[in-house]
């Protein structure tokens, strides 16, 4: 479980002190490591996509998957959206919602359940949706990690009742996106205090 954090542990960090992160870890074994899940580097991930398309991170997910998607609603920056948002928590605790720079790649995105759900379906759909043979690369087991894992998706249960699954976490928000593939149904929940969906 992420350990709810009151504050905005993020929104000072920005590139420079990722580059000096990165460059400050040192490996604890021999390759090939066991798999960890790692929000570090999927921030680092978010801004090499970042540099290599010469745009912002936000841009390059607007561009590349959220408006292709229609999804309007899934977005870093809320601007006139920010009314929609509810006030988050830890417990009875009110908690502002992080903002994020260079750890944009690792969790900076918002997302109504309509535009959640309509990304579960496009992943069931498989290479006849949307997202083409994306959805079956971003499903496809790459490292055993509390089962297997592929692109930041949990993979669970037998071939025949697969479901796929990611949670996310960040200050007093929770989010779960799941998707059983071979019904077609798609589950989402999302809360705003972050003693929610614990043990899940």
């Amino acid at each position: 479980n992420a350990v709810a954090v009151r504050g905005d542990p993020y929104r000072a960090y920005d590139r420079p002190r990722l580059w000096a992160a990165l460059a400050a870890l040192q490996p604890t074994g021999t390759p090939p490591c066991p798999a960890l899940y790692s929000n570090l580097g999927f921030a680092v991930l978010g801004e090499l996509l970042s540099l290599k398309a010469g745009k912002p991170w936000d841009t390059v997910v607007r561009e590349r998957i959220t408006a292709p998607l229609g999804l309007d609603d899934t977005v870093q920056h809320l601007g006139d959206k920010a009314s929609r948002l509810a006030p988050g928590f830890v417990g009875d605790q009110s908690t502002p919602p992080w903002e994020m720079q260079a750890f944009a790649g690792a969790g900076a995105l918002r997302a109504s359940a309509d535009d959640l759900l309509r990304f579960g379906r496009a992943l069931a759909a498989g290479r006849d949706g949307p997202l083409g043979a994306a959805a079956e690369r971003l499903v496809a087991p790459l490292a055993r990690l509390d089962g297997d894992i592929g692109h930041a998706i949990w993979i669970r249960g037998p071939a025949e009742r697969r479901t796929w699954l990611h949670g996310g976490a960040t200050g007093g928000y929770r989010a779960l996106l799941l998707v059983a593939p071979d019904s077609g149904q798609v589950v989402v929940v999302l809360a705003s205090n972050a003693q929610a969906l614990e043990g899940l």
